[in-house]
């Protein structure tokens, strides 16, 4: 075994400070830098956490407020519905895409799973679907949904879409999930046109002539322009048949189905969590545009969200209290098995807030471990990423060791300064924020999950703080990446 060299701080004494005590030190050492030019101090102690003979930890609970001791608002919402069909189920047009939108095709994983088909091992699956193939169904295994080839076909709504997915493109060395120009060009032009003009084909002109047409017609001076036609609710399900029986000749294109997801619509659902009446009525009418005679609810899956709030606070989820956490959402695991589920690499992640021990989110994946309670996915979060989040590449994407480039670096440096601006304006504005908590079940159960949260969890599990603190703290975390050469 090496040696173990010493830690250059092993000499210097542990002490623990507040948040708050935290900030204000950092600031004295802030201005006194402004002042003399020298940084180090500054930069030491804030990324360090080194000051004089001391290496100091910050114990964020010393700034916590009793959730007990307070008045928390509560709100729930439906987040996300997901369905996997071979038909469109609709009561309402549905605007078709001739070129599909890139950005609308699936990539991140969404903690679903789908079929894939491979010539050698059978077929992967974890859904019943009707096939228009006769070909023989082997192997079963599952594979998550943004692996498999697949495009967007359409939507409803804003917030609606409803991809196309290819099980038979599926490369299990690639797992990409775009599909080459070649084969957009064959899906179009000897597909998705002929059904379409085989259902209406009144409506011809409307669409383009080939997919190369198309192309040319999307495209401007600052990149594609996607247009959409739209195909009335009485002929939907007709073209569903007419465009998967297109599709069939091609045994690349064979077996395909369709994915359906409504996404971020939190507040359009929003109700009572003590109202069964609000519950279900939110529910219907998120989901208004769906016609049932034509689909099983058993096939859907809903995203319920339990929200707890407090006016001029910054709530956080404690790390410690996941244990709890879980032992609420999945009331059937023993302690043991809960144990086991938060120990796994694979199934359960943790989310650190600003980079603090004591703060902490998490996403797991029970597996069969939440068969019993019809729950496939767990979140807890905070809102305070809404500050920064964005699915574009700006000014808050995550960085690459390139950004440090000679020639980068200056945009890095700009975009930090912006960043940091962000954070001292939400410190001063005081912005608050919530904690959240999802879980993903069956439409049947959606209405009867998350609807309380006992007062002993919100106090064993939820911290709030002050948010001129909280935000003050992160803000003075970013300064000294500005004078740290």
């Amino acid at each position: 075994m090496p040696p173990q060299l010493p830690y250059p701080d092993n000499d210097r004494e542990d002490r623990q400070i507040s948040l708050r005590t935290f900030c204000l030190k950092a600031n004295e050492l802030c201005n006194t830098a402004a002042v003399t030019g020298d940084w180090g101090p500054y930069v030491k102690f804030v990324v360090s956490g080194l000051s004089g003979g001391n290496r100091v930890f910050i114990n964020t609970y010393e700034d916590s407020e009793n959730p007990a001791e307070m008045t928390l608002g509560e709100f729930r919402d439906y987040d996300s519905v997901f369905s996997i069909t071979t038909n469109l189920p609709f009561k309402t047009a549905m605007s078709v895409y001739p070129i599909p939108p890139f950005k609308d095709t699936l990539t991140s994983d969404i903690h679903m799973s789908g079929t894939i088909y491979d010539e050698d091992v059978g077929i992967s699956c974890n859904f019943t679907l009707q096939s228009n193939d006769n070909s023989t169904q082997n192997a079963e295994k599952r594979i998550g949904l943004h692996n498999i080839p697949n495009m967007c076909l359409g939507k409803i709504k804003p917030r609606q879409v409803t991809r196309i997915f290819f099980p038979r493109l599926y490369c299990r060395e690639a797992r990409d999930s775009t599909i080459s120009t070649a084969n957009l060009t064959t899906i179009y032009d000897h597909c998705l046109r002929p059904a379409i003009l085989s259902v209406c084909p009144q409506a011809e002109s409307q669409w383009p002539i080939s997919y190369a047409h198309g192309q040319l017609k999307a495209q401007g001076k600052n990149g594609f322009h996607w247009g959409s036609v739209d195909i009335g609710a009485p002929a939907m399900n007709a073209f569903a048949d007419a465009l998967r029986r297109q599709l069939d000749k091609y045994p690349k294109f064979r077996d395909s189905y369709f994915f359906h997801d409504i996404m971020g619509t939190k507040m359009e659902s929003h109700h009572d969590p003590e109202r069964m009446d609000q519950r279900s009525r939110s529910l219907s009418s998120l989901l208004d545009y769906v016609n049932w005679d034509q689909t099983d609810r058993a096939e859907w899956t809903v995203d319920v969200a339990y929200n707890l709030w407090a006016p001029d606070r910054v709530l956080q989820w404690k790390a410690s209290a996941h244990h709890q956490l879980l032992g609420f959402i999945l009331p059937s695991l023993s302690a043991n098995k809960v144990e086991k589920l938060q120990k796994s690499s694979t199934r359960f992640y943790l989310d650190r807030s600003s980079q603090l021990k004591d703060f902490a989110g998490l996403r797991a994946l029970p597996g069969r471990d939440g068969k019993q309670d019809k729950i496939t996915y767990i979140n807890a979060y905070t809102t305070d990423k809404t500050l920064t989040y964005q699915k574009h590449n700006g000014v808050f994407q995550r960085r690459r060791a390139t950004d440090l480039f000679p020639s980068n670096i200056s945009h890095l440096m700009d975009n930090m300064e912006k960043i940091s601006d962000l954070f001292r304006e939400a410190g001063r504005m005081g912005w608050a924020t919530t904690v959240r908590l999802e879980v993903r079940t069956t439409y049947w159960e959606a209405r009867n999950m998350l609807h309380e949260f006992p007062d002993s969890l919100r106090q064993a599990a939820i911290a709030s703080l002050d948010p001129k603190v909280w935000w003050s703290g992160i803000f003075l975390n970013i300064v000294p990446y500005h004078h740290s050469d």
